[in-house]
């Protein structure tokens, strides 16, 4: 269970949420509609635990996220998927490598790494890619390989920020799974494919 109690946001003395309350249940798909866009970006950023509220609680399964530890903050974001709009991927790596990056760090072993990146690639028709580094991507490949980057480790809660809008079926995909999808989208169909409840 995901809930936001009267949680307000400031920055700069700007109100970027003000009194806003929900609840999310396991498994829903939520599209965050806003006037500018920016609230369903704070919105996600609060959920990951990379903002912190000036006013309320961000609950999930009862836990107080602004309460935890470093160290708890850090096992709890494991369970998540985050993809914002800027990709960050390591151009140092090749995509491969990128998408690998977060399986290493859950010490998957290394067989379940190479199959897991390998399918992945596979549905975004970029195998043949895999020693690429991302300088030689166009932005919607490099879009794709953070996407990909982001659900590699099977999160059972999925953030995204304007997600590519060729991976709608995948999502529908994940959701059917049970993967609980929270996102901001521009693309006013997205919504609606996925047949997502707006808030």
């Amino acid at each position: 269970m995901i809930s936001f109690s009267h949680v307000s946001l400031r920055k700069n003395n700007d109100s970027l949420l003000e009194d806003v309350s929900f609840e999310i249940e396991p498994g829903e798909c939520i599209s965050f509609l806003s006037t500018h866009g920016r609230e369903g970006r704070d919105t996600l950023r609060l959920l990951a635990g990379f903002e912190k509220p000036s006013k309320g609680k961000v609950l999930i399964d009862g836990m107080n996220l602004s309460a935890l530890s470093p160290e708890l903050l850090t096992a709890y974001r494991r369970n998540i998927g985050y993809l914002e709009e800027q990709d960050f991927l390591l151009e140092e790596l090749t995509i491969a490598q990128n998408i690998d990056l977060p399986l290493r760090i859950q010490k998957w072993k290394k067989e379940e790494r190479a199959k897991r990146v390998a399918h992945l690639l596979s549905l975004g028709d970029l195998l043949y890619k895999a020693s690429s580094t991302p300088s030689m991507l166009s932005e919607s490949e490099r879009r794709k390989v953070s996407f990909f980057r982001a659900i590699a480790p099977r999160p059972k809660i999925l953030l995204l920020t304007n997600p590519p809008e060729d991976i709608g079926s995948l999502l529908k995909v994940l959701h059917e799974e049970g993967t609980t999808i929270l996102f901001t989208s521009e693309n006013a169909d997205l919504p609606r494919k996925l047949g997502a409840r707006t808030i």
